[in-house]
């Protein structure tokens, strides 16, 4: 999340790689193997689960630049390179539900979790470090809790996922 600029093993901005373009790479994978299973057993039964984060909307204002996923995009913050990894999220789970409508496909923010990777953000930034001491023991929840947000994008026995905010999380209807 706060991690330096940097690039992973294939030569892509180390955030968008490891939040977006690995899971992007896995869907893709599963994906023929998902749509068979959902023609099978009908609307609802097989899903896709997004984890995204509020963090998506500190993504920089021009968005995703595609062309600047093979760069470093040490121009941008470490705030906007994760923004701009959990925005590509809410984006690809959208366009999956628009292309494929048999699948349902959840975008899931669980809300601050204390993981421990609160921690560690904003190293560099003691303003930011110290409104994170304060607030993560109160407004984030237990990863027990924040789960939560997940099982329920993956079981839930609704034929249609629905927008709501609970206490465990966003969960935003992409279809």
């Amino acid at each position: 999340m706060d991690h330096p600029e940097g690039l992973t093993k294939d030569g892509y901005e180390l955030q968008s790689g490891t939040n977006f373009l690995g899971h992007a790479l896995l869907i893709r994978l599963l994906l023929p193997i998902m749509q068979r299973t959902a023609l099978q057993t009908g609307p609802g039964d097989v899903r896709v689960v997004s984890l995204t984060s509020g963090s998506h909307a500190r993504a920089p204002l021009a968005g995703i630049l595609f062309h600047s996923l093979k760069t470093d995009a040490s121009s941008l913050s470490a705030v906007e390179r994760y923004g701009k990894s959990k925005l590509a999220n809410v984006l690809y789970a959208k366009e999956l539900a628009y292309r494929i409508p048999d699948i349902r496909i959840a975008s899931v923010n669980p809300g601050m979790v204390r993981t421990g990777l609160t921690d560690v953000m904003g190293k560099n930034n003691l303003t930011y470090r110290v409104i994170l001491s304060v607030l993560s023991p109160i407004m984030g929840v237990s990863v027990e809790k924040g789960v939560k947000a997940q099982l329920w994008a993956w079981n839930s026995p609704e034929y249609i996922l629905k927008n709501s905010v609970g206490s465990v999380g966003w969960f935003l209807v992409t279809s």
